[in-house]
């Protein structure tokens, strides 16, 4: 099977398991989830049937960009909607697919990597492929994303901690297996069976609608209170184990449009994050920021709010550890879902959480990793303008120019693009309200008169960073309707 890299760094594997008659099956079961890491495995959902058939998926971005901690909302939806789509198409089991999807989560290209099918199945199945379209991807600004996958046939015991291989017609359900004992595979063993099972292509054919989780999907909750220390002894629980089948319950209850489950789930996330022995901090943060882009998805715009609150809540609590490049991808998608849903208060929360901790991030050294807050908080200016709201445009874009200089004192470059954004909204303020236009004006040249004398200073009056500072007040004062200004500055080239 193919892994898939993280962006937390994490390798992982999703299996979705299928009837032997896969390629010809009217139906689809979705039986079997895990999560497969080095050293444990995690069981995470409802019933494991056997035989089946499995789909491997390996990720990648052209652009290399860090997806955030919500992308795993995207992959699980990405898989089932690939396998309803193409469930009647006759493909081998070691048939691989590419997908090449842009950041709008429109599928721009779609084709065989081996083992293709005969030629008319092989155009049938590609033309169902490119006709899918997914929600946007989180993480993702520019360029397109690679997703290939194949099916291949699980094979019989012995079973292996990278490889899950189940042929039996026992069940497991989710709760049933102790993810931090280091009995894992006897556990299995012992629920399931060795049984031989049906032949590859016969008998026992799983069908019925797709089933994406418990029919109780609380049942399936850790206990509560018992995140603290293993039963018996007095060893902290290794939480991520938690995080990870909590997470999973979390997508398919929102999958499923078991909203109040989900708003369960979250519950428990949140109070696995307080907990005092917690170790996997950053699996808190970005356990914490799932359910909210998920009831966003769902226009849940109270849940969601709520939900985002309580996430931010975490944030604070762990501080600088928090400051990682997947939380602030995570609170910059939130954050433009938000304004698009006209919620321009807690967009406005999220936003400025993170500026907040890209600044941490920038000022501890991490700056090649960092991440743009250009376009994020260019969005949220832009819903502040369409409502007239320019004072609370002004103070945003004020917020992240402070915020970088306590970052990057030294870093002229960066301080004279924010000063240039925030003179632009201030032009766009005077523009738009006679009342205060000379205010606006006054502001604006201020604030540009500064930004030139310190690209000037820094850089000197033949460098191409001060032509370019020159030529975008010029651009801007005239974009503004400010021809006099415009030609001031013109003299100065």
């Amino acid at each position: 099977m193919m892994s898939f890299k993280s962006p937390t760094g994490l390798n992982s594997l999703l299996f979705h398991t299928f009837s032997p008659g896969f390629a010809r099956a009217s139906s689809i079961l979705t039986a079997l989830s895990v999560v497969i890491s080095s050293s444990s495995l995690a069981v995470c959902s409802n019933v494991i049937s056997a035989p089946a058939m499995a789909y491997g998926v390996a990720i990648t971005s052209s652009t290399g960009a860090s997806l955030s901690g919500s992308f795993r909302q995207f992959e699980f939806g990405i898989l089932d909607k690939i396998a309803a789509s193409i469930k009647d198409s006759d493909i081998g089991p070691n048939s691989r697919i590419e997908l090449v999807i842009d950041q709008s989560g429109k599928v721009v290209d779609a084709k065989f990597l081996s083992a293709p099918p005969a030629e008319t199945v092989q155009s049938d199945t590609l033309a169902k492929l490119k006709q899918l379209s997914f929600d946007p991807i989180p993480g993702i600004e520019q360029g397109t994303l690679a997703l290939s996958f194949f099916f291949a046939e699980l094979s019989s015991p012995p079973y292996k901690m990278n490889s899950l291989q189940i042929r039996s017609s026992g069940s497991i359900r989710a709760g049933d297996i102790n993810t931090s004992g280091p009995d894992i595979r006897n556990q299995i063993r012992s629920r399931v069976g060795e049984g031989a099972g049906p032949r590859r292509g016969g008998g026992n054919r799983i069908s019925g609608p797709l089933q994406l989780g418990p029919p109780n999907i609380a049942s399936a909750l850790p206990p509560a209170g018992q995140h603290t220390q293993r039963p018996g002894t007095n060893e902290p629980v290794e939480s991520i184990h938690d995080f990870r089948r909590l997470n999973y319950l979390l997508v398919v209850a929102s999958a499923n449009k078991r909203y109040d489950e989900a708003a369960k789930v979250h519950a428990r996330i949140m109070e696995l994050a307080k907990d005092a022995n917690l170790t996997d901090k950053a699996g808190a943060v970005r356990s914490s920021l799932r359910w909210p882009g998920l009831a966003i998805s769902a226009n849940r715009v109270d849940d969601a709010k709520k939900a985002f609150g309580e996430a931010l809540g975490v944030i604070d609590k762990f501080g600088e550890d928090a400051a990682t490049v997947p939380t602030i991808s995570a609170l910059n998608t939130l954050s433009m879902r938000f304004a698009s849903k006209n919620e321009l208060g807690t967009a406005d929360s999220g936003m400025r959480k993170a500026i907040d901790l890209g600044a941490i991030h920038v000022k501890n050294g991490a700056s090649s990793e960092r991440v743009s807050l250009a376009a994020p908080v260019k969005n949220l200016v832009s819903a502040y303008e369409r409502q007239k709201d320019f004072d609370r445009a002004i103070e945003l874009e004020r917020y992240r120019l402070d915020k970088t200089k306590f970052a990057e004192p030294d870093n002229t470059a960066a301080i004279v693009v924010c000063q240039m954004d925030l003179a632009r909204v201030m032009l766009n303020a005077a523009s738009a309200n006679d009342a205060n236009k000379d205010k606006y004006l006054d502001e604006a040249e201020r604030v540009f008169s500064k930004a030139l004398s310190e690209s000037e200073k820094a850089f000197g009056v033949e460098s191409q960073e001060y032509k370019d500072t020159l030529a975008r007040q010029i651009s801007d004062y005239t974009a503004a309707g400010q021809a006099d200004a415009a030609a001031r500055l013109q003299k100065l080239r």
